[in-house]
């Protein structure tokens, strides 16, 4: 008996039902067959992290940045590819790493030298002053040596006023105090302007002859500088500084024919009304 049209549509439906899943099988096979070669090449030795050189360290030991690298690339990609492949691993978030692990390093280089290790280039921060909690002595009476003058902890700062590390000697550099709540290490002093104040406490120091001691920096925007031979210097941090050099330079010019005095303060925070007192030495 003949097929009726019937049965030869039921027939070419099946031989495409089947013709579907062969592909659909094929292509899963093919696509496991990928992954396990995937899988298989990221884990080669050949392709595998397996040493960090560390250089450029000073004050930082370089064994605990190696620890923090190899903590940076442990763990794999989505549970499947490992993060120390050589070809693929997280550049940046080693970087990242060793940055917030060690507030001293201002700068990473990190390379990979050959297929199997990283060379890890570091920038340690340059300290240029000190931060120090509390409030200095504003007469510039001087602190008995190797302690802040009111007893607290100082830190180390560098150009950028980042504080990044406590000091064991208070007497190493110009102390600098207030602008900072909290923990210190990890902010920056005065943010944005650190460096541009040292350079002027330098000039008055330069244009007064006097040696400073300690600058303080109120949350209102006043200065005072202390210094080491006596006396206090205060000024507003907003205001001119060059036109505030000059009035410096022409009130203490002035007093440089008087002999065996010494300041006890001098007051420029209120424009051209300028308020100085010298004592007898």
């Amino acid at each position: 008996m003949p097929d009726t049209p019937k049965q030869q549509k039921l027939r070419l439906k099946d031989k495409r039902q089947r013709l579907m899943w062969v592909k659909v099988a094929a292509g899963a096979s093919v696509t496991a067959i990928a992954i396990l070669l995937v899988w298989y090449l990221a884990r080669i030795p050949a392709l595998t992290i397996a040493k960090v050189e560390v250089s450029g360290t000073a004050s930082v030991d370089g064994k605990s940045v190696e620890s923090t690298v190899a903590s940076a690339l442990s763990g794999s990609y989505f549970f499947f590819i490992p993060r120390n492949n050589s070809l693929i691993f997280p550049r940046d978030a080693v970087t990242a790493a060793i940055v917030n692990a060690f507030p001293e390093i201002s700068d990473v280089l990190v390379t990979r030298d050959g297929w199997n290790a990283l060379s890890i280039l570091v920038s340690e921060r340059a300290p240029v002053a000190l931060w120090c909690e509390g409030l200095p002595r504003l007469r510039g009476q001087a602190a008995q040596a190797g302690t802040p003058e009111n007893g607290g902890a100082c830190y180390l700062m560098d150009m950028s006023g980042y504080v990044f590390a406590k000091s064991a000697d208070a007497d190493l550099y110009l102390r600098f105090y207030g602008g900072v709540s909290g923990k210190p290490i990890g902010q920056t002093y005065i943010s944005g302007d650190f460096g541009s104040l040292k350079h002027f406490v330098e000039e008055v120091s330069s244009t007064v002859r006097g040696t400073p001691e300690s600058v303080f920096v109120e949350e209102g925007g006043d200065v005072s500088i202390a210094f080491v031979q006596g006396g206090v210097l205060q000024f507003v941090r907003g205001a001119d500084r060059a036109a505030l050099l000059d009035n410096i330079a022409s009130v203490f010019s002035a007093r440089g024919l008087i002999p065996n005095q010494t300041l006890e303060y001098a007051d420029f925070r209120f424009g051209d009304k300028v308020y100085v007192k010298f004592r007898e030495r």
